[in-house]
């Protein structure tokens, strides 16, 4: 594999942080009210389902060198959040019972609401199969070329270079967040000393990765 094509595979990984980091953060939470012992698995595993929606498009990222936004991201059927929500909760309350059915609502919810027009993440049908306008709770319905997911640049490569792989208010602000919410949730389930590391790590990690892409 060259270096550009490593570099883009860390980026698009860097861009799915915060949602994996969350997710982990909700497995901790809801173990904790729902008084249901929580393990480090528990946290890959929330991390996993935060993710959910992405993994065709992560799985795709590792085939192809360039993705183009309009075609086949937010608006594939993994994207149509009420009925994967309701799939996948149902499913995984089915098999795991109420703690994996709460999980998994509430990291698929979160995913999806990240996917809006926040910053530069594009714009989301959020009652796709049924509304096929993006969605946003405080712009409300909107005509999704108006979005920058149909701006012609995005491609998801050059998307990824942009915000991701050098310093950007996205990549700031999404590296901070996530990188806080992984820290707590990992001294609730491990100690602070494990937590505190782990964070150092999330930006020695970010901060070795632009030097290298800026090289």
């Amino acid at each position: 594999m060259d270096r550009k094509k490593l570099l883009f595979l860390i980026g698009t990984a860097m861009a799915a942080f915060l949602d994996f980091s969350v997710g982990a953060l909700l497995a901790t939470i809801v173990g904790s009210v729902m008084g249901e012992p929580v393990n480090i698995w528990h946290l890959i595993a929330g991390g996993i389902l935060a993710l959910l929606p992405d993994i065709t498009q992560i799985t795709m990222s590792c085939f192809k060198k360039k993705q183009i936004f309009i075609s086949d991201h937010h608006e594939t059927f993994d994207h149509w959040p009420i009925l994967m929500i309701t799939i996948w909760t149902v499913l995984l309350f089915i098999v795991g019972g109420r703690y994996w059915g709460v999980l998994t609502f509430l990291c698929m919810f979160f995913h999806y609401n990240h996917d809006m027009e926040i910053g530069n993440n594009g714009g989301i049908a959020f009652f796709a199969p049924f509304k096929w306008e993006f969605f946003t709770w405080f712009k409300g319905f909107y005509d999704p070329e108006t979005s920058p997911i149909y701006r012609p640049e995005n491609i998801l490569g050059t998307w990824v270079w942009e915000n991701w792989l050098k310093p950007s208010t996205l990549s700031l602000i999404e590296i901070s967040l996530g990188s806080a919410a992984l820290a707590i949730a990992t001294s609730m389930v491990v100690n602070y000393r494990v937590s505190i590391l782990l964070f150092a790590f999330c930006w020695i990690g970010t901060i070795l990765v632009w030097r290298e892409a800026r090289s």
